[in-house]
C-alpha cells in the first residue's frame, strides 16, 4: 500500500498513531542501531505503542529478511524520510 504521496507525507508515526487504535499489535521489529541506543524515531514508535507491546531489534539485513519472509502480509510505505523509520508489526486477530 503506497502513501508516500510526497516526501515527508504521510509520516510513519501517523500511520503507527493510527494502527495501534485499530489492530491488535502483539509484537514490534525495529532495526537495531549500531550505537544500541533507540534515535529519535524509534522512541516515538515506542511512546506510541505502549510498554504494554515488546519489542524486538534485528540487525540490519535480519530485519530486511524478515520484511521479505512468507509471513509478510501488507507492507505500508509512507513518505517518511528519518533514518530508522521502518517498523514490523506482528498482528493478532481481531474479533
Amino acid at each position: 500500500m503506497y502513501l508516500n504521496l510526497a516526501p515527508g507525507l504521510v509520516s510513519s508515526t501517523d500511520v503507527l498513531g493510527v494502527l495501534r487504535e485499530i489492530i491488535a499489535i502483539e509484537t514490534v521489529t525495529m532495526m537495531a542501531v549500531e550505537a544500541g541506543n533507540p534515535v529519535a524515531i524509534q522512541r516515538a514508535f515506542i511512546d506510541l505503542i505502549g510498554s504494554d507491546i515488546p519489542v524486538k531489534y534485528r540487525s540490519r539485513f535480519d530485519f530486511y529478511s524478515d520484511v521479505h519472509g512468507d509471513d509478510t502480509v501488507l507492507i505500508i510505505v509512507t513518505g517518511e524520510q528519518r533514518r530508522y523509520g521502518n517498523i514490523l508489526l506482528e498482528v493478532g486477530t481481531i474479533f
